[in-house]
Order: C-alpha cells, then structure tokens, then sequence
C-alpha cells in the first residue's frame, strides 16, 4: 500500500486488523482525534486564553483552537490519545465557563474516505 493513499472504511478495517503489528491494535489507534466543543460565557481573546489553557491542562490533549465568535473550541489530541467529555467539561467549568456540546470529528476526504494515520511500519 503507498503512503498516503485513501482508503476505504471496509479496506482501511482490514489493513489495521493487524494486531498490533504496526503500531495499531484496532481501527485508528495511533491517530489523533479531534473534537468540537461548544462554550458559552466567552466574550473576548481573554475569555478564549483562560478556556484554551485549563483544556491544555488535560492529559492527551495536543492542539487547542479556540473560537470567541463561533463559541467553539477545536480540540485535536495527541496520537493514541482519548478525550473524555467529563474532562473537557470539567475543563471548560474550571476556566468560568459551560460546555453546551461535544462532538467528535471523523476525517474524511471529499470522496467519503477514510484518512489514517499508520506509525510504525518500516
């Protein structure tokens, strides 16, 4: 398989049923995950530092973006990493705020594919 390559969900299940022997132990193991929470209370650049660095605090989370205009918060993982909504929102509470959503994101390409990230394999 070349790198890089798109891959269907059924094909893209298959090549990872590996059983570890890449890296990967199940379907997406080693990738990064990204969430979109929804935040209320935030008016300003002030209001999105004090949100961005207690969901910093939270273990596995990797890339943090912050939106005052959309109330939203683009959580990106760390690969292997899980988020749990009890933390995030325990996060969000702790900066002065309230989580009104939390939903995960499964990339995609415009095709309807499935884009995996592999570590390991030499």
């Amino acid at each position: 398989m070349k790198a890089g390559k798109c891959l269907d969900q059924k094909t893209a299940a298959a090549a990872l049923a590996t059983k570890g022997k890449y890296g990967v132990g199940k379907f997406g193991a080693m990738a990064a995950s990204t969430f979109v929470v929804g935040i209320e209370g935030m008016t300003c650049e002030v209001c999105a530092g004090k949100v961005s660095k207690s969901l910093a605090g939270v273990k596995g989370v990797g890339n943090i973006k912050v939106d005052v205009e959309k109330k939203n918060a683009t959580i990106t993982t760390k690969p292997g990493a899980v988020l749990a909504k009890a933390d995030a929102t325990k996060a969000v509470k702790a900066a002065g705020y309230k989580l009104t959503s939390f939903q995960k994101r499964t990339p995609k390409t415009s095709s309807g594919q499935y884009v995996l990230s592999v570590s390991g394999m030499t």
